[in-house]
């Protein structure tokens, strides 16, 4: 069973001192003087219960629960959303999305190339998924985002490192919760490389993640 280490950060926290519990972390659901956050989210658990319904047609993620499925309506309607902002990014962008792991891909050799990197990225209708599979790779992801959290100014080179080409995706935060979220990000990078051989960090467009044990 993988371990998670899942973040959350209070208003306070985030204004006076940064101090992650064992929590998803939705920006959402946290109001501070920066961040304005108007973009309906789910929790990483939310996600990966909708998945489980979310198909590939046509080069489109469809949303596919059976009638005798209970699940809440607000999380229903939160992914729908979420499906249908994807599905205009992959029209929009003409990308691809791979019927069976639902990867959102520009199909070049490239990409393909990546896969087993030290540092592979990988694109969903949730979010963006980073795989670190040596400690190097872990570590210079930590230390760029620890750099962005220094840096005010950094928003942009945040959001690529975190979201890649995605970061359109990507809710809008003030200059100060990005800091705030890139040196969270990193300690937590760095804390669970220290347990596991291989991790991923999972990110979603609403800046919820968890950072666990991954098995190639």
């Amino acid at each position: 069973m993988k371990k998670m280490l899942v973040c959350f950060i209070s208003t306070m926290m985030l204004l006076i001192n940064i101090n992650p519990v064992d929590a998803d972390y939705s920006a959402a659901n946290t109001s501070t003087q920066s961040a304005s956050i108007t973009e309906p989210s789910l929790s990483i658990s939310e996600i990966s219960e909708v998945d489980q319904y979310v198909i590939v047609q046509n080069n489109r993620y469809v949303l596919s629960v059976p009638e005798e499925t209970t699940m809440d309506s607000r999380v229903l309607h939160t992914a729908s959303s979420m499906l249908e902002r994807a599905n205009n990014y992959v029209y929009v962008n003409n990308l691809t999305i791979d019927d069976d792991s639902k990867k959102i891909s520009s199909g070049s050799s490239t990409e393909i190339m990546r896969a087993y990197a030290a540092h592979q990225t990988d694109q969903f209708w949730w979010g963006v998924r980073h795989i670190f599979r040596t400690n190097a790779a872990a570590e210079a992801f930590a230390s760029d985002l620890e750099t962005c959290s220094t840096a005010m100014g950094s928003v942009s080179a945040a959001y690529g490192l975190l979201f890649a080409t995605g970061a359109g995706l990507a809710v809008s935060l003030g200059a100060s919760a990005v800091s705030a979220y890139c040196g969270m990000i990193a300690n937590s990078v760095r804390s669970k490389k220290l347990q596991f051989a291989k991790i991923e960090l999972d990110i979603s467009w609403a800046f919820v993640y968890r950072v666990i044990e991954w098995h190639d």
